[in-house]
């Protein structure tokens, strides 16, 4: 079996003497077939248009109404269908030879097709087997490469996914399968494949020692945030006792402010009480004399009374400055105690900034990951788009060379139909226009064509 790619166009056969003396019996010109076809309406035609020049008529008379009616009869009937009867009755044989020929050649093409069909479907099973393990080694070998690729890429983005932000233990761990060599066959690709082995050790080395750098700077910054936390609360516990201290001090001495208060209130009173025994005593021994000093005494006694209600406002005013001292005295405290839970929170929101920004890190890590899976999804989309299209150019590849082998068994049973619809389906011009165009072509130019393919053959 042989593969029909390597089979020379076949040329169609010589015409046989059957056929040639089928062409012998039509073969007169179309042209001036149908001239002489029609000679006699023409003749009559041209006449009658000569005539008519000169012919005048006045519709609305009798007169002119029969002559519009004898014009219109001879360009009617003895010109309009005498010219279809004529086209019918010449048109009838020439119908019946295409039916005929159309039926014998179905006849003959059936009796063909399968003797054809036996040998082409041989031609195409082998075909269609050669081209699909073609396709078969062209995939198992974009496959290989892609596999390859799909490697090369992972080994290239090693130092981009593990950085120094990820575990010193995961790191060393990596390093060691890196420095293991080479686990997979490389084939053409493994000089790149070594490279990029060795430069990711490299990079991986560097992001180990950073990693252990870091963990370090941060254990020593956790020491001493750990030292500075204690201090602080050492400093706090040491102002709340100073606090507390001042507090029992100050309550002190205004408890023996209070005390002095009532001790000097009872001796005031003692001493009213004194004072007023005195006066009655002195009213009831000489209430004459003491009518007559009344008016002196009642002054001096309102005197007395407005200074001691001078030093008891005094004494008040006084009272209101030490609580006013002690509430701002309390307000430091509390202002101190607030700035302490101020740092305490700032501390605390600093390791939440540290936890955040390593989330960051973990989801930017994440984030590549994610990026490098879609790009290889995007390379391979691009690749089967790539051989999608390749197996629609194929397709149509195939079909045009059906189509043209198809053409070449049929040019030897062609019509004229078929001529001018094959030339109408190329063009993309109306079958009519076509047509027309055919039939206006000599007779000669035709026979010129054929012999000319006769030499050629």
């Amino acid at each position: 079996m042989t593969n029909n790619t390597d089979i020379a166009v076949i040329e169609p056969p010589a015409p046989s003497e059957a056929e040639l003396a089928a062409r012998q019996l039509i073969a007169i010109e179309p042209a001036k077939y149908v001239s002489l076809v029609f000679a006699s309406v023409a003749e009559k035609l041209a006449q009658y248009k000569r005539e008519a020049e000169d012919v005048t008529f006045d519709i609305t008379t009798p007169a002119g109404m029969k002559t519009a009616i004898e014009w219109r009869a001879k360009f009617r009937d003895e010109i309009r269908i005498a010219t279809e009867n004529a086209r019918k009755e010449r048109k009838a044989p020439i119908l019946e030879i295409g039916r005929l020929l159309d039926g014998k050649a179905k006849e003959i093409t059936a009796e063909s097709a399968p003797y054809e069909a036996r040998f082409d479907d041989a031609i195409k099973a082998y075909d269609a087997a050669r081209a699909a393990e073609k396709r078969a080694k062209e995939e198992a070998e974009r496959a290989r490469i892609g596999e390859i690729q799909r490697r090369l890429a992972k080994i290239q983005t090693l130092p981009e996914l593990y950085t120094s932000a990820m575990a010193p233990d995961r790191l060393a761990e990596v390093i060691t399968q890196l420095e293991g060599g080479l686990t997979f066959d490389y084939a053409e690709f493994t000089q790149e494949a070594e490279a990029g082995r060795q430069a990711a050790i490299v990079a991986l080395r560097k992001a180990h020692t950073d990693a252990l750098e870091r963990i370090e700077r941060e254990q020593a910054e956790k020491a001493a945030r750990a030292a500075r936390v204690a201090e602080e609360a050492a400093e706090r516990a040491a102002a709340e006792e100073r606090s507390r201290l001042e507090r029992e001090a100050e309550e002190a001495r205004l408890q023996r402010e209070r005390e002095e208060i009532a001790r000097l209130r009872a001796e005031e009173e003692t001493r009213q009480a004194a004072e007023r025994a005195r006066i009655a005593e002195e009213e009831r021994r000489a209430r004459e004399a003491r009518e007559a000093e009344a008016a002196q005494e009642r002054e001096r006694i309102r005197l007395e009374r407005e200074a001691e209600e001078r030093r008891a406002a005094v004494e008040r005013a006084r009272i209101a400055e030490e609580a006013e001292a002690q509430r701002q005295r309390q307000a430091i405290i509390d202002a101190e105690n607030a700035r302490v839970r101020a740092e305490q929170e700032a501390a605390a929101r600093e390791i939440e900034r540290q936890q955040r920004e390593q989330a960051e890190r973990q989801a930017g890590i994440e984030r590549q990951e994610r990026e490098a899976r879609e790009a290889e999804e995007r390379r391979a989309a691009a690749e089967r788009a790539a051989e999608e299209l390749r197996q629609a150019e194929e397709r149509l590849r195939q079909e045009a060379d059906r189509r043209r082998a198809a053409l070449r068994k049929r040019v030897s049973t062609f019509t004229a139909k078929d001529i001018a619809q094959l030339v109408a389906e190329e063009t993309g011009v109306e079958l009519s226009m076509i047509a027309a165009h055919i039939a206006a072509i000599p007779h000669a130019d035709w026979v010129a064509l054929a012999v000319g393919e006769q030499e050629a053959a």
